[in-house]
């Protein structure tokens, strides 16, 4: 069977791993080869572009697994396509459509043993598109916590009543599916991928 490495939203501890609960998780792993990780709202790509090492995890999936996740992700003739709200000063708001490619790929990840195996992973083109944020540090855990986290940045489990009385809290990305219009990641994804489910 195929291995997945999984970089995104469908690492354990958030919600979208629900998806991969049927497959095997081999362990942690990094790609040996530089990627760029972006995030955009809950939207988490990978690119090309050489930044940094990603940190992920490893799947074992079934050839009908990876085919749905193919589609969560977005591949297809000509990539896929995504309306994004924009606020305009007269209308109040606007939406404009940003496109991009999805392509699966194999790639060299090394597990927490040292040793290296092939796995798929996915990369976006994401020219032309604007908005995104790199993550530097190549792990999505630094700028999108697991469900029922929050960032840790020093200040550890002290919740009291005050907001953080310097600058505010950190953004909290989580649970902001329903409030986006993202079609491949995120939103709709849980009614995406129970039909394709019930089709089988």
């Amino acid at each position: 069977m195929p291995f997945l490495f999984i970089f995104d939203t469908m690492r354990s501890g958030y919600s979208n791993n629900m998806f991969l609960q049927d497959s095997t998780l081999v362990g942690n792993g990094k790609t040996t080869n530089k990627y760029q990780l972006c995030m955009k709202n809950d939207e988490v790509r990978l690119t090309n572009t050489k930044s940094s090492i990603i940190e992920g995890e490893i799947y074992e999936v079934t050839e009908s697994k990876l085919k749905s996740v193919d589609v969560m992700e977005g591949i297809g003739a000509g990539g896929g396509k995504r309306k994004v709200s924009e606020c305009d000063s007269d209308s109040g708001s606007e939406e404009i459509e940003e496109s991009y490619k999805v392509v699966r790929k194999e790639t060299q990840i090394q597990k927490d043993d040292g040793t290296t195996i092939e796995a798929f992973i996915y990369i976006t083109s994401l020219d032309g598109a604007v908005g995104w944020e790199t993550i530097t540090s190549g792990n999505i855990i630094t700028s999108i916590p697991p469900d029922g986290d929050t960032p840790s940045d020093g200040d550890n489990d002290d919740d009291d009543d005050d907001d953080d009385d310097e600058g505010g809290q950190a953004p909290n990305y989580r649970d902001t599916a329903a409030d986006s219009n993202l079609p491949t990641s995120v939103t709709g994804v849980a009614d995406m991928m129970q039909m394709m489910e019930n089709q089988k």
